[in-house]
């Protein structure tokens, strides 16, 4: 429903228990389903507040074994993923850099601070050796930061069923 108001011949799905009789023809088509209630007087209405309705797959294989009118948890939970590469064999290089104007860093202010003019200029290779072809394993734990669910755009609404 489009407003927090539960219309006559309506009930909203809430999962209490209500009334055998008062609703029997509402208990006709869903039984138990929901919940047996005292178990002889009283069986309880679906409780959907809170959650997405998915169409029932009913045969089609897209969320196949699932019972009609089941609820289905969660799946983005806490995991770890493992990933594995390799390394081609770029054998033994070397990298060339320049470093101009000194400069000392000040770690009360945690800036760098220029020591004026071009104080010191130097110039350099680097050799990186080779380790040939080999491969790596690497780790990774997804953290629980952001939010509880994945959730798409949605509006709120009561669910209602009628009797």
């Amino acid at each position: 429903m489009a407003a927090p108001i539960v219309p006559a011949g309506y009930l909203y799905c809430d999962g209490r228990a209500v009334s055998r009789t008062t609703y029997a023809n509402l208990f006709n088509v869903i039984g138990t389903r929901f919940g047996a209630g005292d178990g002889t007087t009283t069986f309880n209405l679906p409780d959907w507040r809170g959650t997405f309705m998915r169409g029932w797959d009913d045969g089609r294989g897209l969320d196949s074994g699932r019972e009609f009118g089941t609820r289905q948890d969660s799946q983005n939970k806490k995991h770890n993923h493992a990933f594995s590469g390799s390394i081609g064999e770029a054998g033994e290089h070397s990298h060339n850099y320049t470093i101009s104007k000194a400069r000392d860093w000040d770690t009360a202010a945690g800036d760098w601070i220029g020591q004026g003019g071009d104080a010191l200029v130097r110039t350099g290779t680097q050799r990186i050796h080779s380790a040939g072809r080999h491969t790596h394993t690497l780790y990774g734990t997804n953290t629980e930061e952001g939010g509880a669910e994945a959730r798409p755009v949605n509006n709120t609404v009561y669910v209602v069923v009628k009797f």
